[in-house]
This record gives structure tokens, sequence and C-alpha cells, in this order.
């Protein structure tokens, strides 16, 4: 009895339970006995009490009519919604069930199945058949145990769904859209249907989650999913990529009009707000595409591919899509090439400063210029600051590049003070990036220290964007700057993320009026509402406003007219050179045109 109380505790498999069975059954001649079932009944009732196992049992005559079935109520049940048992008789699935000879090397048959109450609740099971044979050549039963797996599958098929699924949206993630990839590359073989991939990467996304808090990123991200997920047909299949990013796969492609149709599906799509924890969010997405066979037939191109593309939609407004051609990977040569000259700009002094006026309407006297930087590289020419900024923030460059911005500025006012007697502030531009720095504000102390230029000659100018992102790191570094006497003006104001509950809580002193505002202002009742609007808010909250973009006299008197503060633009000056603004002033002087020396 010790042996039998020690063995209620080990498990035995139940194809080697059968095993061991039949061989019990073929020593014993049960197959030949007159009472072969009654036996069979005893020796597995027998079994399972020595092994203490809660198992499925069933014996059945060859044509599977049930003679013997152990404690099988709710089994038997589910054998029946599902088919497998009808009239007494259990569907037995023994692939060589004809003669011993071609069984003796398989005496057990194992086969996995799925059952399902009226509830529909599935549960699985794997059944396990031996012959029992009354001689050499003829079976005289069949045993089959029924093994619950109920609770692996249901692991296994969770296991699997977190494998392949994106757990934020539920949707298939990149796992399963590069194996789907794989799929289309072999149906090719077949169908000779082409397919494209559509790249998206959300524009700004990281702006609200840095800005709102990941708790509005993430709802904002099934948001989109959302509404995605509705563009979903037989031949159109999307994924989560990760982070921002989304994917499409679009099959059996007959003509190109199919994927520009898609693709524009997809940008109206994000033309109307996503309504999140009581935000209306604006937000637009960049899509690259790719095509199989025409942009790559190697799996990991295709990709790459998409991805460039949607990096070249990125760079070119945002909010647009673009099918990938061989062109792309020339441009982001010659961006490497860029990338690679900035890196040395600094070292080779190839960098240098151009001063633009600020206006004061009034008086239509020079109170201030905006400092701009510019590039001459040897082998590349002039290149534009809206093509390596954005490539120096990529590259951690514009630290360095801003401190000398910073520095070279000061250094120049300080010089027209000394030499000139000229006292004008300089507006300089900060990246978002170096803003955000722990150490922004020691590097200006510094670099004041260093010119021995007074803090209420330098406006730090910052874009809206910039200041909502991480606002309550922002608002210190704000206040901090402002016990040091600097300006702060936000440029390109309009154009971005407006919040006028924390625009009254920063500690600012000028907006400045994007020229995509003013340019056509004369032409455009819209520009014209804005401007004015802009203007009325600034001067109720105690704020000063500049106008940038001013080309036209008539231009002019409507900010006149509105009560604007200042003004720049190329109706008075560009942007000039240290030397060449020095020339500039000399005329004005001579000409009797007033200048304020403060």
């Amino acid at each position: 009895m010790k042996n039998e109380t020690h063995n209620q505790h080990e498990h035995v498999e139940p194809s080697n339970l059968l095993c061991n069975l039949n061989d019990f059954f073929q020593q014993f001649g049960v197959g030949n006995c007159p009472d072969g079932a009654l036996k069979l009944k005893q020796i597995i009732d027998r079994f399972c009490y020595i092994l203490g196992q809660s198992v499925n049992i069933f014996i059945t005559e060859p044509n599977g009519k049930i003679i013997y079935s152990k404690d099988q109520s709710i089994l038997v049940e589910k054998l029946i919604d599902e088919g497998y048992l009808t009239d007494g008789l259990l569907n037995i699935k023994w692939e060589n069930s004809g003669k011993r000879p071609q069984v003796i090397e398989k005496m057990v048959a194992s086969e996995e199945i799925e059952l399902s109450t009226r509830d529909g609740k599935a549960y699985f099971y794997r059944s396990y058949t031996s012959p029992i044979f009354k001689d050499e050549e003829e079976i005289s039963h069949f045993i089959i145990i029924y093994q619950d797996i109920t609770n692996v599958k249901e692991a296994e098929i969770k296991l699997k769904r977190m494998y392949n699924c994106d757990q934020l949206t539920q949707l298939p993630n990149r796992h399963c859209f590069e194996e789907d990839i794989l799929l289309q590359l072999e149906s090719y073989k077949m169908s000779q249907n082409k397919f494209a991939i559509f790249f998206l990467d959300l524009d700004r996304f990281k702006f609200f989650n840095d800005s709102l808090g990941h708790t509005v990123g993430d709802d904002l991200i099934v948001s989109i999913s959302d509404k995605l997920v509705k563009l979903e047909t037989d031949s159109i299949a999307l994924y989560r990529f990760g982070g921002d990013e989304f994917t499409f796969i679009q099959k059996n492609i007959t003509s190109d009009k199919q994927i520009h149709d898609f693709a524009a599906k997809i940008i109206d799509l994000f033309k109307k707000p996503f309504r999140v924890h009581e935000n209306d969010l604006m937000i637009t997405s960049s899509i690259g595409i790719s095509t199989y066979p025409d942009s790559s037939t190697s799996f990991k191109e295709l990709i790459e591919c998409a991805d460039t593309a949607m990096h070249y939609a990125k760079e070119r407004g945002k909010g647009t899509y673009q099918i990938f051609s061989e062109n792309m990977n020339t441009s982001y040569s010659e961006k490497l090439k860029v990338e690679a000259q900035l890196r040395i700009a600094l070292e080779k002094r190839e960098f240098f400063l151009n001063y633009q006026p600020q206006i004061d309407l009034k008086s239509k006297t020079i109170i201030g210029v905006e400092a701009l930087i510019r590039w001459i590289n040897p082998e590349l020419g002039f290149v534009p600051p809206n093509e390596f900024i954005p490539l120096a923030e990529d590259t951690g460059l514009i630290d360095q590049i801003g401190e000398w911005v910073l520095f070279t500025a000061c250094q120049q006012i300080k010089k027209w003070q000394d030499e000139k007697g000229l006292f004008i502030r300089v507006g300089i531009n900060i990246s978002p990036k170096q803003f955000q720095r722990p150490d922004f504000v020691s590097k200006v102390e510094r670099v004041l220290a260093e010119t021995g230029l007074e803090a209420k000659y330098v406006d730090l100018e910052i874009t809206e964007n910039g200041l909502m992102q991480n606002r309550y790191d922002c608002l210190n570094t704000l206040e901090r700057l402002k016990e040091l006497g600097l300006k702060i003006s936000i440029d390109d104001f309009g154009t971005g993320y407006s919040s006028l509950s924390y625009l009254k809580r920063f500690p600012i002193d000028t907006l400045k009026i994007d020229q995509s505002f003013v340019r056509d202002l004369m032409n455009d009742h819209n520009d014209q509402a804005i401007v004015t609007s802009i203007i009325n808010l600034a001067h109720n909250m105690k704020l000063n406003v500049i106008a940038e973009g001013v080309e036209t006299v008539e231009i002019v008197n409507f900010l006149n007219e509105h009560h604007c503060d200042e003004m720049q633009g190329f109706l008075y000056s560009k942007p000039l050179p240290s030397s060449e603004f020095e020339v500039f002033l000399t005329k004005l002087k001579q000409h009797e045109t007033k200048l304020i020396l403060k």
C-alpha cells in the first residue's frame, strides 16, 4: 500500500499509460476473452486508482461503439456538440486500423482536438488511441484517452498573441508584419501580384507625448489605431511597427492608382483632430511607400526603401506621402556628406552671423537686430539654415553651434557698444534641444561674463513648441533667465501649439508674428484677422509684438493702424554681415534717419 500511496503523486504520460496497458492486455490475452471488455474495465479502474490521475477513457469496439467510459459526462456532452460522438459511436481517427503488421510500430495514435460548449467556451483535448488485437490480424477494441490541455493551449495562444500582437493597440506587431512580408514574397513567385508597404510616422507625436504626458500619448496612439484599422480590407492589413510608427501592406496591386488612392485615404484620416483626454489634438502622418518588385526585391531593402521615402516626405513638409525612387538614395547620400562637413565646420570657422534690423514702428528707428547663422562650405557652397539646423539637432551638434552663436552675437553687440556707441539689443534663436539642456542657463551666464555684455541687451527667441516640451522644466529655466535680466521672445508665434493657459504663466516679453501671416497680409483676410488677434492678445497681456517678413509699405501702414510695436523684413534691410550692417547704419546717419542710442 505504501508504494500505491507514493505512486498517486506521480504523473504518467497518457501515451506511456496506453503502451503499458496494451502490453498488459496482450500478455493476458484480454482481446480473446469472452469477457474481455469487463477485464479491460477492471484493469483500467485499477490503473486509475494507482496513478491517482483523472483520465478521460473510452473503450470502443472496432466500429466505434462505446462499451465503456469513465466519468465522461462533461466530455461526452462536448463530443456530442462537436459531432465526434453520435448514436453511441465514437469517431476514431486511427490511420492504420487494418492489419496488425501495419500498426505494430505505432501502437498509439495521437491527435489534438478543439471542442466548444453550447455557450461558446473552447476546450482543448489531446486524444491517444491504441488498438487491442484479438489475433495477429484483427482488432478487438480501441482504448482512447482524452487529456484536457485547455490551460496549456490557452497559455500557448496567449504567448503567441503576445509575440505577434502589440499590447497597447492589439494590432499585429512588427514581427507579424515582417512575417507577412515574407509570405507576400513567396506568394509573388506564384501569382506575380505586386504589393506595397506603407510606412507611417506620426508628425510631432513626441511633442504631445512630452508636453501632455505619456498617458495621453498612449491614448492618442490607440485613438489613431482605431481609425486606421477601419481602412483595412481583404487586401490591406495594418500593423503597429513600434513607437509612433504604423505600417500597412497592400496586396494584389494592378495599378499605381490603387497606391495613390489608399495613401490619400490615410492623409484624409488625419485632417480632423483626435479627441484625447478633453484635448483636440491635430496630428499628421508622414508616409513612405515602397513597392515590390519596383523598389526592391530584397526583404530588408523593401522596408528600408519605405523608411527612406517616409523621411523624404517628412522633410518636405510632413503630412504627405512619397513613393520611393532611386533619387532618394542620392538625396540621403548628399545628406550624409552635409553631416560630415557640418562636424568640422566650427573648427574651420565656416559659420558666420548676419544681422537683420528690428524697427520701432512709432519712431522708425532701429532698436535691435536678430542674429542669423549662415554657413558657406568650400565643397557644398551656401547651405541654408533650414537644411543644416535640423541635421545639427539630430546629430547633437546643435549645442556647440548654439553656444558659438550666443557667444559671437553677444561679443558683436558689446563691440558695437564699445566702438560705435550703439546700444541695441540682439535677438538670438535658441533650439529647443539647446534650451532643454540642464546646463543651458549656466552657459548663458558664462557667455555674458566672458563678453561683458549686460543681460538686458540679449533677447532669447524660442518657439512655442520648444517651450511646450517639458513645460515645467521650461518654466524653471525661463524664470532663472529672467532673474539674470534677459528678455524672452516667443518666435514664429501662431504656427505651433498655442496654449494660452501656459502662455500667461511663462515670464515672456515679446511675441513674434511669423512671416507666413505677414507676407501676404494685404491679400488675405484670414491673415489680417490672425495678425490683429495676436497684436490684441499680446497687448492685453502686456507683451511687446514684432512682425516678421515686412516687405511693403502697405503692410507697414496696416501694422501701424493696429498698433504693432516693431517690425523686421526686407523692406528695410535683408540680414547683413556685421561689416555691411555698420555701413548700413552709416548711410542711415548720412540721410538723417533716426537711430536710438540707449
